[in-house]
């Protein structure tokens, strides 16, 4: 006889068949670059989405085209007036 006095009741929600079962059927493309979960983000998340990254260099996540031109213009040229 097992007596479970110290049993803690553990729920896995990412070990769901159905989750797994559409997690594996989401095409490569999708997935590549995180591109689904950066366009789910920006949708139920616009507000955060502009927030500025970091580790992408201050650039917002749903930043447009243009805001993208201008940003890779402006580091260009500040690489090319600071470089080392």
């Amino acid at each position: 006889m097992v007596i479970l006095n110290n049993y803690i009741p553990t729920k896995l929600p990412f070990a769901d068949n159905d989750f797994i079962d559409f997690f594996t059927g989401i095409p490569k493309s999708l997935k590549l670059n995180q591109w689904l979960y950066k366009k789910i983000f920006i949708k139920y998340f616009p507000r955060l989405a502009r927030i500025p990254q970091a580790d992408k260099g201050d650039i917002a996540l749903n930043a447009n085209k243009f805001e993208k031109i201008v940003y890779k213009g402006a580091k260009g040229i500040k690489n090319r007036l600071f470089k080392n």
